[in-house]
Protein backbone atom coordinates (compact mmCIF):
# COMPACT_ATOMS: atom_id res chain seq x y z
CA UNK A 1 0.00 0.00 0.00
CA UNK A 2 2.81 2.47 0.78
CA UNK A 3 4.57 1.39 -2.35
CA UNK A 4 1.65 2.53 -4.37
CA UNK A 5 1.62 5.96 -2.67
CA UNK A 6 5.35 6.20 -2.99
CA UNK A 7 5.10 5.49 -6.69
CA UNK A 8 2.33 8.06 -7.04
CA UNK A 9 4.43 10.57 -5.08
CA UNK A 10 7.51 9.67 -7.13
CA UNK A 11 5.46 10.17 -10.33
CA UNK A 12 4.14 13.50 -9.04
CA UNK A 13 7.65 14.48 -7.99
CA UNK A 14 8.95 13.56 -11.46
CA UNK A 15 6.13 15.54 -13.07
CA UNK A 16 6.89 18.52 -10.84
CA UNK A 17 10.60 18.24 -11.71
CA UNK A 18 9.75 17.97 -15.40
CA UNK A 19 7.50 21.04 -15.07
CA UNK A 20 10.31 22.88 -13.29
CA UNK A 21 12.72 21.99 -16.09
CA UNK A 22 10.16 23.01 -18.71
CA UNK A 23 9.52 26.30 -16.89
CA UNK A 24 13.26 26.97 -16.55
CA UNK A 25 13.80 26.03 -20.21
CA UNK A 26 10.86 28.22 -21.32
CA UNK A 27 12.16 31.00 -19.11
CA UNK A 28 15.61 30.73 -20.70
CA UNK A 29 14.08 30.66 -24.19
CA UNK A 30 12.01 33.73 -23.36
CA UNK A 31 15.07 35.55 -21.99
CA UNK A 32 16.97 34.70 -25.17
CA UNK A 33 14.03 35.89 -27.28
CA UNK A 34 13.85 39.10 -25.25
CA UNK A 35 17.59 39.62 -25.65
CA UNK A 36 17.33 39.01 -29.41
CA UNK A 37 14.40 41.40 -29.70
CA UNK A 38 16.32 44.00 -27.72
CA UNK A 39 19.31 43.57 -30.05
CA UNK A 40 17.03 43.87 -33.09
CA UNK A 41 15.44 47.01 -31.67
CA UNK A 42 18.88 48.49 -30.98
CA UNK A 43 20.01 47.61 -34.50
CA UNK A 44 16.89 49.14 -36.07
CA UNK A 45 17.30 52.26 -33.94
CA UNK A 46 20.90 52.54 -35.05
CA UNK A 47 19.93 52.04 -38.70
CA UNK A 48 17.20 54.66 -38.46
CA UNK A 49 19.53 57.08 -36.74
CA UNK A 50 22.14 56.46 -39.46
CA UNK A 51 19.54 56.98 -42.18
CA UNK A 52 18.34 60.20 -40.56
CA UNK A 53 21.91 61.44 -40.14
CA UNK A 54 22.60 60.57 -43.77
CA UNK A 55 19.53 62.51 -44.92
CA UNK A 56 20.41 65.39 -42.64
CA UNK A 57 23.98 65.46 -43.98
CA UNK A 58 22.82 65.11 -47.58
CA UNK A 59 20.40 68.02 -47.31
CA UNK A 60 21.97 70.29 -44.73
CA UNK A 61 25.03 71.27 -46.76
CA UNK A 62 23.12 72.20 -49.94
CA UNK A 63 20.48 74.06 -47.97
CA UNK A 64 23.15 76.03 -46.12
CA UNK A 65 24.88 76.86 -49.40
CA UNK A 66 21.61 77.99 -50.97
CA UNK A 67 20.77 80.03 -47.88
CA UNK A 68 24.19 81.73 -47.91
CA UNK A 69 23.82 82.43 -51.63
CA UNK A 70 20.36 83.94 -51.11
CA UNK A 71 21.63 86.10 -48.25
CA UNK A 72 24.52 87.32 -50.39
CA UNK A 73 22.16 88.12 -53.25
CA UNK A 74 19.83 89.98 -50.89
CA UNK A 75 22.80 91.94 -49.51
CA UNK A 76 23.82 92.85 -53.07
CA UNK A 77 20.28 93.92 -53.89
CA UNK A 78 20.12 96.06 -50.74
CA UNK A 79 23.51 97.65 -51.51
CA UNK A 80 22.50 98.28 -55.12
CA UNK A 81 19.20 99.83 -53.98
CA UNK A 82 21.05 101.99 -51.44
CA UNK A 83 23.36 103.22 -54.23
CA UNK A 84 20.35 103.95 -56.46
CA UNK A 85 18.62 105.76 -53.59
CA UNK A 86 21.76 107.80 -52.86
CA UNK A 87 22.04 108.67 -56.58
CA UNK A 88 18.38 109.74 -56.70
CA UNK A 89 18.81 111.82 -53.55
CA UNK A 90 21.88 113.46 -55.09
CA UNK A 91 19.89 114.20 -58.26
CA UNK A 92 17.03 115.67 -56.19
CA UNK A 93 19.51 117.81 -54.25
CA UNK A 94 21.08 119.01 -57.52
CA UNK A 95 17.63 119.78 -58.94
CA UNK A 96 16.72 121.71 -55.78
CA UNK A 97 19.98 123.69 -56.02
CA UNK A 98 19.27 124.42 -59.70
CA UNK A 99 15.75 125.62 -58.86
CA UNK A 100 17.16 127.85 -56.09
CA UNK A 101 19.77 129.24 -58.53
CA UNK A 102 17.08 129.93 -61.13
CA UNK A 103 14.94 131.65 -58.48
CA UNK A 104 17.88 133.80 -57.47
CA UNK A 105 18.60 134.62 -61.13
CA UNK A 106 14.94 135.54 -61.71
CA UNK A 107 14.73 137.94 -58.74
CA UNK A 108 16.38 140.82 -60.62
CA UNK A 109 14.21 140.09 -63.67
CA UNK A 110 11.10 140.13 -61.48
CA UNK A 111 12.18 143.37 -59.86
CA UNK A 112 12.82 144.99 -63.26
CA UNK A 113 9.49 143.68 -64.57
CA UNK A 114 7.69 145.13 -61.56
CA UNK A 115 9.36 148.51 -62.22
CA UNK A 116 8.39 148.37 -65.88
CA UNK A 117 4.78 147.54 -65.05
CA UNK A 118 4.69 150.32 -62.49
CA UNK A 119 5.99 152.82 -65.08
CA UNK A 120 3.39 151.68 -67.56
CA UNK A 121 0.66 152.31 -65.05
CA UNK A 122 1.62 155.94 -64.74
CA UNK A 123 -0.56 158.13 -66.97
CA UNK A 124 2.41 159.89 -68.50
CA UNK A 125 3.97 156.58 -69.46
CA UNK A 126 0.80 155.39 -71.17
CA UNK A 127 0.54 158.52 -73.26
CA UNK A 128 4.22 158.23 -74.21
CA UNK A 129 3.68 154.67 -75.35
CA UNK A 130 0.64 155.68 -77.34
CA UNK A 131 2.50 158.52 -78.98
CA UNK A 132 5.26 156.10 -79.88
CA UNK A 133 2.75 153.87 -81.61
CA UNK A 134 1.12 156.69 -83.43
CA UNK A 135 4.33 157.83 -85.02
Amino acid sequence: MFKEYQEILRGLHNEVEEMKRTIVENNENLREDIAELGAEIDEESYERREALDSIRYTWTAPIRRKTRKMIQEMDEIVKHQALKDADKNRQFDQAAEEVDRIKNDLLPVSAQWSKSVAKLREPTAISAVMKGRAS
